[in-house]
This record gives structure tokens, sequence and C-alpha cells, in this order.
């Protein structure tokens, strides 16, 4: 096979490789899709390729490949250096442990292999000098990836008879799941202000992002993504701030939509936050909840103010509150190596607390609550550590879109699993390695 020959193989290799990293923007309104959605182009597509692409370049590269395996293996710990104590205290856990399939709730297996498999296709493509990556393609296929998941819903809506604000419980149990993927890439386009040249992209891909938060906050009505759009509106504005030449224009258009974009939010969830600060204040505090569980399941009678506290934690802020007073509870003899387990059902009757409602709380609503159970303060550390080295490596570069993926995720995982859920994560990572790939100040200026 003749050099010209082998250029060539590696070429569209790598294309092709890169082109299946863009498809995280529609893993989530594609989900059903074979290979596409559901995360099978990750393990079942894009790595594959990427492992032929790694070989075709080495037998490019022979006569330097000791320069290229040194620039893989550099390129390579970039990505994965920020992870490796959440991933350390991932194996150390399960090694504890030796937990069974899913005991954790959240699949660290399945953590570790897509910071793995992103953190190779990033060192593969950035390693090569064969092809350019048009960073372009980033803000095209998350519109795309936006404008199908409002036909997707307007679809549902017309299907079900239901206005498109009333589609929440139809979307049910992953909801909340979709709102968020939909907000990280909602970020990704509106960041295009900044990255592309031409005004109509700025204005498509702008107006794009803003009905992708539209989507997440308005139309699904999920609170964890209410803070998403202030994130990366003050990111925006801060940049504009930030230049020699302030455009006064454009900080005023950003002021605009952002207090549109703000308002809408406010008005759609006014009901749903007014009404979860009402549940949360009406669940009691830890010591009373805990009381009322014991009761529960020991079938014991209960006063009328503590029937009420019941009823309460059978709502959605009161499930949650149940969940972390539970944690609480069980963090009194497991703080330092936590349980090894993540599913609540481990540790109360979920069947009989949350009766009234059926809808039984299956994790605790937390990604720092929810590692702290599973693996006590130790792996609490490790999330935490890798999120900060996260965070100060997209200061570092500043990179703008790396900075709200970052801060949009550590918000979410608040009062839900979002760093330790698979899809999530999945696109989040993904995000982080494109970005990485294609927005990097000090990749541009090589």
């Amino acid at each position: 096979m003749t050099r010209f020959q082998l250029d060539n193989i590696s070429r569209w290799l790598l294309t092709t490789t890169f082109l299946c990293l863009l498809l995280f923007t529609l893993s989530t309104p594609l989900y059903p899709v074979p290979l596409i959605g559901g995360r099978k182009f990750l393990t079942q597509l894009a790595f594959p390729l990427a492992v032929l692409s790694f070989f075709s370049l080495c037998v490019f590269y022979k006569r330097e490949l000791r320069n290229f395996i040194s620039n893989f293996s550099r390129n390579f710990g970039l990505v994965v250096s920020p992870f490796l104590p959440f991933i350390a205290g991932l194996v150390l856990i399960f090694l504890i442990y030796l937990p069974e399939k899913e005991q954790f709730v959240f699949k660290p297996s399945s953590l570790v292999s897509y910071i793995l498999f992103l953190s190779f296709i990033f060192a593969i493509l950035r390693s090569s000098r064969q092809i350019k990556l048009q960073k372009d393609w980033l803000w095209k296929v998350s519109s795309v990836s936006i404008w199908i998941t409002l036909i997707l819903l307007c679809v549902i809506s017309f299907e079900k008879g239901k206005s498109i604000f009333e589609l929440r419980e139809y979307i049910r149990p992953w909801v909340t799941v979709y709102s968020r993927c939909t907000a990280l890439v909602s970020g990704i386009c509106l960041f295009s202000i900044v990255y592309c040249n031409s005004k109509f992209e700025k204005v498509f891909y702008a107006v794009t992002g803003i009905v992708g938060f539209a989507i997440a906050a308005v139309i699904l009505q999920t609170r964890s993504v209410l803070l998403s759009p202030f994130i990366a509106f003050g990111l925006l504005i801060f940049y504009f701030l930030s230049q020699k030449k302030i455009n006064l224009k454009s900080i005023a258009i950003i002021f605009s939509i952002f207090f549109i974009v703000c308002s809408l939010s406010f008005i759609s969830l006014s009901q749903r936050v007014i009404k979860g600060t009402e549940e949360l204040a009406s669940s009691g505090n830890f010591s009373e909840i805990q009381n009322v569980i014991n009761k529960v399941e020991a079938a014991k009678p209960l006063s009328p103010s503590e029937s009420q506290i019941l009823s309460s934690l059978n709502t959605s802020m009161g499930g949650r509150m149940a969940a972390w007073a539970t944690a609480a509870n069980v963090s009194k003899e497991h703080f330092l190596f936590g349980t090894g387990e993540g599913h609540l059902s481990h540790f109360i009757d979920v069947k009989k607390i949350f009766k009234s409602s059926g809808n039984f709380v299956i994790h605790f609503h937390s990604d720092f609550v929810q590692v702290f159970v599973v693996g006590g303060v130790f792996l609490l550390l490790s999330l935490v550590l890798t999120q900060l080295f996260l965070l100060l490596q997209a200061i570092r570069r500043k990179n703008l879109v790396q900075l709200f993926l970052v801060t949009s995720m550590i918000t979410f995982g608040i009062g839900e699993i979002s760093f330790i859920e698979t899809q999530t994560m999945l696109v989040f990572i993904s995000a982080w390695v494109a970005s990485f790939l294609l927005l990097d100040c000090k990749t541009s200026q090589e």
C-alpha cells in the first residue's frame, strides 16, 4: 500500500471519527435510533473508528512514530487528567465493595469508559496533521439537534392533543435528562456569538440556543436547568465587557434576550418553584422525616402533623427530602467509604413511604449526596476535585463553552444526578472534548 493510499484512508477514518464525535448532540433527541441514540454511537461506532485511525496513523507516521506516540500520549493526558481523581475514587470504591451490576444505580464502568474512549478520540484527532477540523460543524450539528427536538415535541403535542406546554408527563421518566442535555447543547449554540464570523450565523445560532433553553426550561418545565441560561448569558456579558473594544450594541442585545428568556422561564416555572418551596417547607426537618419513616416502616400510628409530613414526602421535592434525610442518617456509620449501595430502596421501604404518590424515589437526587452514600467522603472529595480541575482547565484555556458546560453540570448536580448519570455525562464529556478540540485558544494559535 502506497503512502498516498494510506493518507486517503487515514483522512477518511479521521473525518468519519470526528463526525461520529458530533453525534452526541443527536444522542438525546434520537435516543431510539440505532447507533446514533442510546449511547451506542460511542461504543459501537466512534471508538472502533478511532482505533482503526490510530493504527493507520501508526503506519503512516512510521518514520516519526516516536513523535506521534508522544503527541498522542500528551493529548490523551490533557483530557483524562482532570477526571483522574474521580476515576480513582470510583475504582477504589468498586474494589472495596465489588458490587453487582447496577448496584450503584449509576454504572462506574460506563462513566470511566466514556472518559477513556473520548480522551482516545481527542488524542487521535488532535495528534494528526492530516485533516483540518471545521469548528462551525459543532454549531451546525448542535442547531440541528435543537430543531429536531422542537419538531419531535410538536409531533407529540399533536398526537396527544395537548398543548406543547403540557408534555412533561408524556416524556417521563426521562424528562429531566432530556432537559439537561438540551440545555447543554443550547449553550453551545449560543456561544457561536463569540466564535462565528458571519452575522447571519451569529443570529441564527443564537436564536437556536435561545429556543433550546426555552425547550428545557419553559416547555419541559425542569427546575434544575433554570440556572443554565443565567450562566450562559453571564459568561457572554463578562466576555464582551472584558474586551478592549466594548460593543455596547451587542451587550444591549444580549441583555434584552437574557431578560426575555429569563422572564419566560420564571413565568413558566413560577408555579413549580412555588410548589417546590411549599413542599420543602411542609416536609419538616431531617429528624422529623426520619421519625415518620421509622413509624411507617414499623406500621405505627402517626399523629396529624406526622401524617402531613408523610403526605409532603409523596411530592417531587418531598421525595428528595426523604432521600436526603435517609442519606444523613446512613452517613453516621458510613462516613469515610460509604455503603457501596446507591439504591434508596436498600435503606428504606420506598413502596410504603411513597405509597400515596406511587412515584417511588430510586436514587438520592443529587450528585453529591449520591456519591457520598455510595463512597463516603472519599468519593465525594474525588468528585469535587475533578469538577474543580475541570473548572480550572476551562478558565486557564479561556474556553467559554467548557466554562458553561462544567458550571452547568455542577448546578444540575445539586438537586439531580447528572455527572453520574450516563446520558448526561456522555453529552457533557463529548461536548467537552469537541469544544476542547475546536475552540481551545492554544490550539488555534498553533
